[in-house]
C-alpha cells in the first residue's frame, strides 16, 4: 500500500505540474512495467490512467517524457550487475514511451537519440528490436533536413553490427530515404525552400 500511495501522490504532483522531474516519470514508468507489480491491480491501473493523460496535457508534458529517453535507453540497455532493473521488459517498456511522445521536434528527437545510442552498443540483445521501434515512430511534419539528418545517422558503419541488424537500418534508411524523394519531388517545380518544406499531417 505504501509503494501504491507513493505513486498516486507523484503521479498527481506531476499531473498538475506541481513536480515536473525526470527521474520520477521515470521512477513511475519502471512501477507500471516492472514484474514486481504484476499482481498490483490498482498501482497499474493508476499508471496507465496517468501516462497518457499526462503526455496529452500539456506540451512541456510531453517533452519531459522526451528528455527522459536517453538516460533510460542507457539504464535498460546497460542495467547494473544485479539491479532490479534487469528484470524489466525491455522493449517492452521503451515502446509504450515511444507510443507518448509526440510533436514533431520530440519525435525527431526521440529518433536521433535512439540511433546514437543504437550505434553505442551494436552488440547489444535489444538494438534490433529498438530499430524496429524506432522505425515505428511517425514523421509526419518533418522536413527534408529532418530526413537528410537521420539518413546520414544511418550510414554510419560498424564491423561488429551483425546481419540482421544491418538489414534492418538498411531498410530504415532506405523509407527515410523514400520520404525525402517524394518531398523532392514534390517541390521541385516551387520556389519555396526545400529545406522548410514539412511532410504531410504535421
Amino acid at each position: 500500500q505504501l509503494r501504491l500511495a507513493a505513486a498516486e501522490g507523484l503521479a498527481k504532483l506531476s499531473f498538475v505540474s506541481r513536480l515536473l522531474d525526470e527521474r520520477v516519470l521515470q521512477c513511475l514508468l519502471v512501477m507500471l512495467f516492472h514484474p514486481s507489480s504484476e499482481e498490483d491491480v490498482r498501482l497499474r491501473q493508476c499508471l496507465a490512467v496517468f501516462f497518457p493523460s499526462f503526455s496529452l496535457r500539456r506540451e512541456e508534458n510531453n517533452s519531459s517524457l522526451c528528455k527522459m529517453l536517453p538516460t533510460l535507453l542507457s539504464t535498460l540497455l546497460r542495467p547494473p550487475e544485479d539491479s532490479p532493473l534487469r528484470e524489466l521488459p525491455t522493449i517492452q517498456t521503451l515502446g509504450y514511451l515511444y507510443s507518448l511522445i509526440d510533436g514533431v521536434h520530440n519525435r525527431r528527437t526521440a529518433i536521433i537519440n535512439t540511433i546514437h545510442e543504437i550505434y553505442a552498443d551494436v552488440s547489444n540483445i535489444h538494438v534490433k528490436g529498438l530499430a524496429k521501434l524506432a522505425m515505428s515512430i511517425s514523421t509526419n511534419g518533418f522536413t527534408l533536413q529532418h530526413y537528410q539528418t537521420i539518413s546520414t545517422l544511418l550510414e554510419q558503419e560498424d564491423a561488429g553490427i551483425d546481419h540482421l541488424l544491418q538489414r534492418t537500418l538498411n531498410k530504415w534508411k532506405a523509407e527515410i530515404d523514400n520520404k525525402m524523394k517524394e518531398l523532392e519531388n514534390v517541390y521541385d517545380d516551387s520556389t519555396s525552400d526545400p529545406e522548410e518544406v514539412k511532410s504531410p499531417n504535421k
